[in-house]
């Protein structure tokens, strides 16, 4: 039990002293003693990472997984023409919505009623209970990557190529805005939780600052030395992280826009990233 609870913490102070001591019968006892960490630690990991289903593979790549927000179902989507949702208890497949093209992205509504999906240049809108097609629109003038909508799911933002972002007004039905200013392409793009600012992360290397709803540039965040490809906000709204192509992840202070921290990880891609609820921690 000690081992268990103390261990993690420990393990750092025993390797230390297993480098420095030249007693044989010291080294023996620490490399024993790291050695039960580690057993334990892989054991539980084993215990926590059990995998309880697999899904059946799609033709192509998985571009979006994610729960509904009472948990009931799964959405699963990508590059094999169609939309899966998934029993979040029993994994049995409840729907599939049949598209033509290949799924960038695809998400629930807030209130879990409608997936919205970016198929090209169209967003399309089904009804979950029903799964009928609500709507098609023409929003993007390119291939869309990434959506994200307002917490009063009154604005959708459409990124892409070619360089710009799409802001759609889901209640006027129409499109509302159109942001440009960015390198080739805008990959993420995130709306902060109190909805008043848009985060927009671009293949020049630059994160962008979006005052809503009027949607004038606030702030641009310089920092990346080549893209950057992930954007999201603490609960709070007073930080931004954000990734780049080269592995570096940053933690920006959402209103002055210094930098905070950055982290440069062995990866080739820094692809997503989120803050923990309590904004005490970064995935």
């Amino acid at each position: 039990r000690m081992l268990k609870e103390m261990g993690p913490i420990a393990a750092p102070h025993l390797e230390k002293a297993l480098r420095v001591t030249e007693s044989a019968e010291v080294q023996f006892r620490l490399q024993e003693i790291l050695k039960a960490i580690r057993q334990g630690a892989e054991s539980d990991s084993s215990r926590l990472l059990k995998v309880v289903h697999r899904f059946p593979a799609l033709s192509g790549p998985i571009r979006s997984v994610q729960y509904s927000p009472d948990e009931k179902l799964l959405l699963v989507a990508g590059y094999d023409e169609s939309i899966r949702l998934f029993d979040a208890d029993s994994f049995a497949e409840t729907k599939r919505l049949a598209v033509k093209g290949d799924v960038s992205h695809a998400m629930f509504t807030h209130d879990g009623r409608d997936v919205i999906a970016a198929i090209d240049e169209e967003i399309h809108i089904w009804d979950v209970a029903t799964g009928e097609r609500r709507a098609t629109k023409a929003t993007h003038t390119g291939e869309m990557y990434y959506l994200d909508l307002s917490p009063d799911e009154r604005w959708l933002a459409c990124s892409g190529v070619p360089a710009n972002v799409t802001i759609w007004d889901m209640e006027q039905n129409k499109r509302a805005h159109q942001l440009e200013g960015f390198g080739a392409s805008v990959g993420h793009v995130a709306f902060s939780q109190d909805g008043r600012t848009l985060a927009c992360a671009s293949e020049d290397g630059t994160v962008t600052l979006w005052d809503v709803p009027s949607f004038k540039r606030r702030r641009t965040l310089r920092g990346h030395a080549g893209e950057a490809w992930f954007v999201s906000f603490s609960k709070d709204g007073r930080y931004v992280i954000s990734g780049g192509d080269n592995g570096d992840v940053i933690i920006w202070d959402a209103l002055s826009g210094r930098v905070l921290t950055r982290h440069m990880e062995e990866t080739a891609y820094g692809r997503n990233g989120q803050f923990s609820p309590d904004g005490r921690y970064v995935v």
